[in-house]
């Protein structure tokens, strides 16, 4: 069966060994524009070709061609494209069907005579044979992979704007094959070459100070003799004997005696001008050079020798502070720096020079210094100028748009709590732009109404100081608006109406009329049986007593109904009237022993400083005389009267003649309070309780208020015991100014310790304080002093004495904020300020720095000095473990908020963990966050978070503080 197999396989070689050449070429599975070798006797094929040869000739797709006995080894070329190789035995063929990017070998010497021209960008590779003459159209890239043994022998030749350059790869040359010589990259015809690796493939030169560094190649005249150019090669291995020699180039190539060292040093007397250099390698016949130009320039003038203007330069060299900019500046960008020298005018670019002390930040005197670069072609040194910042004048202050400040009577000239001083001025003649002061750069003093009483478009005093050394106001003449004077430091309002200084802008300071008291404004006059008399009333001591300071103003009255029965009263016989404060009614005689009420008298009365009111006075018949004479009857207002209270105490109540009203009250357990109010508005209230403390309330007919009040042991271990303040047996109603504000002087025991105290104040807020009273006067807000809900807490060790002041600063853009109180609270505290004395800026962030600065305040730290305004407060933190210092400008995040509160804190243990899904329990911040839950500092945004990498606002700031405060 084998046989008979290889029987057929014989006879169909046979028959297609018999096929004309064209027929089996056609029909051979050929690669495109390839010709297909065929291999057609193995056995035939020379020692020399091994089995591995043939089988990588086949899986080439080497096939027979043309039924010759044509075998691998007779190929002339073979192409290689895609990673494939095909093998062709006619060079023209080969060329024909290589394609761009593809790479042509060849495998023998082209035949003799034969003239190729290549116009496709292949890669011809010579592969250590001949061709007899080469011309190339595009760009083709020439090598010859057999080591230079190749070769093009009549000549080669490039067309259409190339260079022989072109053609070959980096670090490649073409060299004669006969005398060796080099040709250079620019030639487009040359004869007789080989492609051969050059023994130089780079030439680097640069300039070298004396020292060995780097130097410029722009040299001022005289220093040249300081440079010197060095120069160095990359050579091949074996490139032989390596050469050097420098040349100048000045429009020819000149060469330089001796210059044949890799280093040059430059002639010392190289006058103005520029210089070409150039160093040539040479080895095994082939040179490559590099140039360098040095260019000596002219000496520099010193700008301390020449006259430099400044243009726009100030008068006198004053310059007014800027109150627009972070800075006042004595340059702008429209200055320009002009230099004269030798006879000639230069102005200095930007890029030609520095200047410092260009900026000032306070009013002095500067030195500006303009430096010339050392980039600067023309000029060296310095040249310096003073120059002084001197104050910027504030024009006129501004009422905005149509205010109304209204507050009910009260007794006192403090101005509304709605009021606050607009800190803006109008720009002078509207060249500039308005100013608003910020709050430390003034302070506002005796801001009141001029008169306490109520009115309408009342006018106000105030005096405004400034603190800023950087601002004065201008003269009196100049602002020229009625009721103000000013002082290059003070602006003081004296009378001073806003309408009429300001017409057209309508804002106004006014005092209502406050509503009576509800006390009983009945009075009895008793008239006797069986008698005629006139009886007076002096209404005034009928009218109720006010507490101080407040007072009643110009009273009027004015007879109202009068209602008397039983013939007691005749108008026809005699009318009463009300005359010089007094009533006046005429009683006519009438036979009876019946007593009790006959009647009333009602009289009505108009005030300065309280609504209208009826004062009755009820008339009572009896049969006893109270008091009589020829000259007609009369009455006094004096009396006395006992009430038990809804508590169970008693009040007695005796008024005097002289209108003194005492009442005293006695409590169940013991306590008794003691209240004198005379007519002048003074009082006096004491206090003693069943404890054994003490109280004492004094407020003079001014309004000033003073109080003593000294603390029993048994107050205070009992307070103690149950975790409370001891509540003093005092109470005072704050005011904004401290020099009215009420003063209290509080004594504890000795040994007592530290002891929180309560002082009770009518009208606390989150805004009230208290101020300590140093021995030498000086005073001093206790930052820890806390609003309760009926007074303010403090901690006393010994004894002081405090104002009570409602220091709420009435931020107008708080007003409405649901951060106000918070806000109040620690601005009030001088913890947070103001960005002016009228915005908080609630919604603004907050920087660690702030954080740091506030944290410092509440602990009393020392924050004076340091070259930042934080710097003391970074210290600081760092110092007690707060905070690493670090990143001061960096707005907070809620994380870093409440960690630096619980370390401020001590970083107390919290009795759970807060749970929080965005609060991992690893992390830095969790047992803060766990405290300040638990202290009811924070309970998170909503939904189970915390949001611990949020920014954390100015109001936040504020309300976390708070809180913790009263924690």
């Amino acid at each position: 069966m084998k046989k008979r197999v290889l029987s057929m396989f014989m006879a169909l070689a046979l028959c297609l060994t018999l096929l004309p050449a064209p027929a089996w070429a056609a029909e051979a599975d050929a690669p495109e524009g390839g010709t297909i070798v065929q291999e057609e006797q193995q056995e035939k094929a020379p020692a020399a070709e091994s089995p591995a040869i043939l089988e990588q000739a086949a899986e080439n797709g080497i096939a027979a061609q043309n039924g010759g006995d044509s075998t691998v080894e007779n190929a002339v070329a073979e192409v290689t494209s895609g990673g494939e190789v095909a093998y062709y035995k006619d060079f023209h063929t080969a060329l024909n069907a290589a394609r761009a990017g593809d790479t042509l070998t060849l495998l023998t010497d082209v035949k003799g005579g034969d003239r190729v021209t290549i116009d496709k960008a292949i890669t011809f590779d010579l592969n250590g044979h001949k061709i007899y003459a080469l011309t190339v159209r595009c760009k083709i890239t020439l090598k010859d992979s057999a080591g230079g043994t190749g070769k093009i022998a009549e000549w080669l030749r490039v067309e259409n704007g190339l260079k022989i350059g072109d053609l070959l790869e980096e670090g490649y040359a073409l060299r004669n094959a006969e005398t060796g010589a080099w040709y250079g990259a620019t030639e487009q015809t040359v004869g007789n070459v080989t492609v051969q690796q050059v023994p130089i493939t780079s030439v680097t030169l640069t300039a070298l100070n004396a020292d060995g560094t780097a130097a410029s190649t722009s040299i001022p005249y005289g220093t040249t003799g300081g440079i010197k150019l060095s120069a160095s090669c990359d050579a091949k291995p074996g490139a032989g004997e390596l050469s050097c020699q420098w040349h100048t180039i000045g429009g020819t190539l000149q060469l330089i005696d001796g210059a044949t060292k890799p280093v040059y040093q430059l002639p010392a007397d190289l006058s103005v001008g520029e210089y070409t250099y150039r160093v040539t390698f040479t080895a095994d016949g082939y040179s490559k050079s590099a140039d360098i130009t040095i260019t000596v320039t002219a000496p520099k003038i010193d700008l301390a020798n020449a006259t430099v203007t400044i243009d726009p330069w100030y008068t006198d060299g004053k310059v007014r502070f800027n109150p627009y900019a972070p800075e006042t500046a004595a340059l702008s960008f429209l200055s320009t720096v002009k230099v004269t020298a030798n006879g000639k005018e230069y102005t200095l670019s930007d890029s030609d020079f520095t200047c410092t002390g260009a900026t000032a930040t306070r009013v002095g005197k500067y030195t500006l210094t303009i430096t010339a670069k050392d980039s600067c072609a023309n000029f060296k040194g310095s040249k310096t100028f003073d120059w002084e910042v001197i104050p910027y004048q504030l024009f006129r202050p501004i009422f905005q748009g149509s205010q109304t400040y209204t507050k009910t009577y009260d007794g006192t000239t403090t101005l509304p709590g709605s009021y606050t001083w607009l800190a803006d001025f109008f720009g002078k003649e509207g060249t500039d732009s308005n100013v608003t002061l910020k709050s430390g750069d003034y302070e506002v003093t005796a801001a009141e109404f001029v008169s306490a009483d109520a009115g309408e478009n009342k006018p106000i005093n105030q005096t405004i100081t400034l603190k800023n050394e950087n601002f004065v106001f201008y003269p009196t003449e100049i602002i020229n608006i009625p009721g103000i004077t000013t002082t290059d430091k003070t602006l003081t309002y004296t009378n001073f109406t806003p309408k009429e200084a300001y017409p057209t802008a309508g804002t106004t300071f006014n005092i209502e009329k406050a509503t009576m008291p509800d006390v009983d404004n009945a009075f009895t006059l008793k008239v006797i049986n069986n008698h005629a008399d006139t009886y007076t009333v002096d209404l005034a001591a009928l009218l109720p007593n006010l507490e101080s300071p407040k007072k009643y103003g110009e009273v009027t009255y004015e007879l109202g109904a009068v209602s008397i029965n039983g013939g007691y009263y005749n108008a026809t016989k005699g009318s009463a009237e009300v005359k010089d404060g007094k009533l006046i009614l005429p009683i006519q005689a009438v036979e009876t022993k019946e007593t009790g009420s006959i009647g009333s008298v009602k009289v009505n009365v108009s005030t300065t400083n309280y609504q209208d009111f009826t004062l009755t006075v009820n008339v009572n018949a009896a049969n006893k005389s109270v008091s009589s004479s020829g000259g007609g009857g009369s009455s006094s207002a004096s009396k006395t009267s006992t009430t038990t209270n809804a508590d169970g105490s008693v009040t007695k109540t005796e008024i005097k003649a002289d209108g003194t009203v005492i009442a005293t009250t006695t409590a169940k357990d013991g306590s008794v309070t003691r209240i004198e109010t005379k007519p002048d508005g003074s009082s006096v209230t004491q206090r003693t309780l069943a404890d054994g403390s003490t109280g004492t309330v004094k407020t003079d007919k001014n309004g000033q208020t003073t109080a003593e009040t000294a603390l029993s042991s048994k107050a205070i271990e009992d307070a103690k015991r149950n975790g409370e303040p001891v509540k003093a047996p005092v109470e005072v109603e704050a005011t904004r100014n401290s020099s009215t504000a009420p003063t209290v002087k509080i004594e504890l025991p000795r040994n007592s310790g530290e002891t929180k105290v309560e002082i009770p104040v009518s009208n606390v807020k989150p805004g009230t304080v208290a101020v300590l009273v140093h021995a030498d006067g000086t005073e001093e807000i206790v930052k820890n002093s806390l609003p309760t809900e009926d007074g303010i807490q403090l901690t006393v060790n010994g004894g002081a004495t405090v104002k009570i002041v409602d220091n709420s600063k009435d931020f107008i853009d708080t007003r409405s904020h649901w951060a106000k109180d918070a806000i109040d609270f620690v601005s009030a505290r001088e913890l947070v300020n103001g960005m002016n004395d009228s915005i908080y800026a609630p919604n603004n962030s907050t920087t660690r720095a702030q954080l740091w600065t506030i944290l410092a305040r509440q602990n009393d730290a020392d924050l004076n000095g340091g070259n930042t305004w934080y710097e003391k407060a970074q210290l600081w933190s760092k110092n007690k473990g707060i905070s690493d210092g670090t990143e001061p400008n960096a707005a907070i995040n809620r994380a870093q908020m409440v960690t630096m509160l619980w370390r401020a804190a001590g970083q107390p243990t919290a009795g759970g963990t807060a749970n929080f899904t965005d609060v991992p329990a690893d992390s830095y911040y969790a047992n803060a966050v766990s405290w300040a839950v638990e202290g009811g500092i924070t309970t998170g945004i909503g939904g189970g978070r915390f949001d611990p990498n949020s920014t954390c606002t100015r109001a936040q700031i504020a309300t976390f503080l708070w809180r913790a405060m009263a924690e």
